[in-house]
């Protein structure tokens, strides 16, 4: 088997999700031929080969093929609320474990600043070679809210963004909760803007307790509809 040289970074600015998931720099071009009754076939090819120093010793996620893939239990870092805390429960969810903030008895976090003062975060480190507008999907074990008054949120961020609250709530046995329970699993997204190719931090906030996040999906323009999430892309 043949090994590709090293690309260049052509510092080429990125042609849009819907026609590139593979980026202008660091792209090295091809052909294979196919010789068949004295005929010959070029086929061209791309690979996408950089070698970058900041990578060498990265220890989180990597954009694959336009996506990011990340188990929830698999944070880079934690940081403690000032009443509630992230945990892992074992032997739930797709992934296996799921991340969880307790005690449900706990009160949410229902507006912006108060989640950022007061509520637990976990941290998750990445890295993309595209940028530009993403979709942060996030897939969660079906549940209702635990008690009254209370829902079934988290908020997330890129980076030093405002929290976007996501709502996995739904009422008595519609449609919605059908579908959910019998696939166990319950996906709910938010737009997020990704600045720069480079390295980011993805957040994920307390809004409610009990909410059990299982895996997240930072979409730049490759998901595929697919019943489960692909595998992490963890270096």
């Amino acid at each position: 088997m043949g090994k590709s040289t090293v690309g260049d970074n052509k510092k080429e600015a990125p042609l849009g999700h819907d026609f590139q998931l593979i980026p202008p720099s660091f792209k090295v071009n091809s052909a294979i031929e196919f010789i068949s009754n004295n005929k010959v076939q070029a086929i061209g090819v791309s690979v996408f080969n950089p070698k970058l120093k900041e990578l060498e010793n990265f220890k989180g996620f990597v954009e694959d093929k336009g996506f990011v893939s990340i188990n929830a239990e698999h944070f880079s870092r934690k940081k403690a609320g000032k009443k509630a805390n992230w945990k892992v429960l074992e032997g739930v969810g797709y992934s296996g474990n799921v991340s969880v903030a307790l005690p449900r008895t706990v009160a949410s976090e229902v507006s912006i600043s108060a989640i950022k003062k007061n509520s637990p975060v976990l941290e998750y480190d990445f890295y993309t070679f595209n940028f530009g507008k993403a979709n942060v999907v996030v897939q969660a074990v079906p549940t209702h809210a635990f008690y009254e008054g209370k829902g079934v949120r988290c908020a997330v961020s890129i980076d030093d963004a405002e929290p976007v609250i996501i709502d996995f709530q739904t009422f008595g046995r519609d449609d919605e909760w059908k579908q959910n329970v019998l696939k166990n699993a319950t996906q709910k997204q938010a737009k997020q803007i990704i600045n720069k190719a480079g390295k980011h931090t993805l957040k994920i906030w307390m809004v409610d307790p009990g909410v059990m996040i299982d895996q997240v999906l930072i979409d730049l323009g490759g998901k595929k509809e697919s019943y489960a999430f692909p595998k992490e892309t963890k270096m």
